[in-house]
């Protein structure tokens, strides 16, 4: 079997006929067939991936807890902070807002003038004379 192979595998061929002897003799030696070094692979495979299940549900409880304590500081900060407007650009201190100008009370222009639905401010130029 072994010069068989070697065409195929060259010089890794000493290696895996012993590998394969091995695992051949485990299966013969084991009741169920299956050689114990493949059970003991599954194992330690199996551990290895309930570590990283276990990681990865600590690191989201650690992210739960956290949101909850950042939540918790935003409605203390929203509590302590009420009355006092929400930061820069919010307003312009307390005149009330708006847009001040000098429109004399006339409803603010929204440049389309009688088309596309706009308020008319009233007659044209060609509807006065």
């Amino acid at each position: 079997m072994q010069i068989n192979l070697t065409g195929f595998l060259t010089n890794s061929t000493p290696a895996f006929m012993e590998a394969l002897w091995t695992l051949l003799v485990e299966a013969q030696e084991s009741q169920s067939g299956v050689p114990r070094t493949f059970i003991e692979e599954k194992k330690e495979e199996m551990r290895k991936a309930r570590e990283g299940d276990v990681r990865a549900m600590e690191e989201r409880d650690r992210r739960v807890r956290l949101d909850e304590i950042r939540g918790r500081e935003r409605a203390e900060r929203g509590e302590r902070g009420r009355g006092r407007g929400r930061g820069r650009g919010r307003g312009r201190g307390g005149r009330g807002g708006g847009f001040d100008d000098d429109r004399g009370g006339r409803p603010r222009d929204t440049g389309w003038g009688g088309r596309g639905g706009g308020v008319s401010l009233g007659p044209s130029k060609q509807q006065r004379n």
